[in-house]
């Protein structure tokens, strides 16, 4: 029970540093790709000494395997929502790129044989019931699928097959240790989206270069070290729930950081969204 608890709190750790991404990400005044990738590669010159030095790096093929192959979701899921949001609309690309709960459910029913509860598909729908408050029925309803559309319907199921994977690969495996594996294989990934999409990758001012920084750090290094400690302790289902906290959070940090006003409408949704996310608390 202590270790659920310890692991529900990291979790709520990170997802509040997660959520800081997009103020970071918009504050280095970059394209996508190019604070997508030095977000991790910054985080790994940290972490890198650490696991060397102590031989974490020393596992089975297998394990090592998948753990890159969960760098490899998440840089795809980066890229095709950067992508997404330059060439269709926010709102439409927000509602989905946030459907990961939804295809985290569908994947452990078909590929894990487990059925999730009633009470995490009645949270999974308040919770995008209230993303759409936020964010408009009107724009929803003007729903079209265009590439960008598809683009950020793909970044949802890459980011729902990284939790899914993640969580199992992280069996007998320090968070530590996944950590830079799964990093590794995003370095590798992002890297190769990078340059197909001809991004710069040099030439940037020092207020950048301390936004990177922070990027790295904060919501890169320290946010998905306590997000995956929870998936060695939690179903997966739960993370990809939690995680949509990070809309919320981050909507009312830019209200205060970018002077962007939340319409009462728009507070409503995000309460409804956390509405959602206590629902899949409940135990029968």
């Amino acid at each position: 029970m202590v270790k659920f608890s310890n692991a529900r709190l990291s979790l709520l750790a990170g997802a509040a540093c997660i959520s800081l991404s997009p103020i970071f990400t918009k504050l280095t005044g970059l394209p996508g790709l190019t604070s997508a990738f030095y977000r991790v590669f910054l985080a790994m010159l940290v972490l890198a000494p650490y696991i060397i030095y102590h031989k974490y790096y020393v596992i089975p093929l297998r394990k090592a395997g998948l753990a890159l192959i969960c760098g490899l979701f998440f840089a795809m899921d980066l890229a095709c929502w950067n992508k997404s949001l330059m060439i269709t609309n926010t709102a439409i690309a927000t509602v989905l790129g946030n459907l990961a709960p939804v295809w985290t459910g569908i994947l452990l029913l078909l590929f894990r044989n487990e059925r999730p509860t009633r009470f995490y598909w009645i949270g999974v729908s308040i919770a995008l019931m209230g993303i759409i408050c936020m964010i408009g029925w009107s724009q929803v309803i003007h729903l079209e699928f265009s590439t960008g559309s598809l683009l950020a319907l793909a970044a949802s199921v890459f980011y729902a097959c990284y939790i899914v994977i993640a969580k199992f690969s992280r069996a007998g495996l320090g968070t530590m240790t996944f950590m830079f594996y799964s990093m590794l294989g995003y370095l590798m990934s992002a890297y190769v989206f990078t340059k197909l999409g001809g991004e710069t990758l040099s030439g940037f001012s020092n207020y950048s270069w301390v936004m990177l920084i922070l990027l790295a750090l904060i919501p890169q290094l320290v946010g998905w070290l306590c997000v995956n400690h929870a998936l060695g302790h939690l179903p997966s289902t739960e993370v990809s729930m939690v995680l949509l906290s990070q809309i919320v959070i981050a909507s009312v940090l830019a209200s205060f950081i970018f002077k962007e006003s939340l319409s009462n409408t728009q507070m409503l949704g995000g309460l409804i969204v956390i509405a959602g996310i206590a629902v899949t608390y409940i135990r029968r």
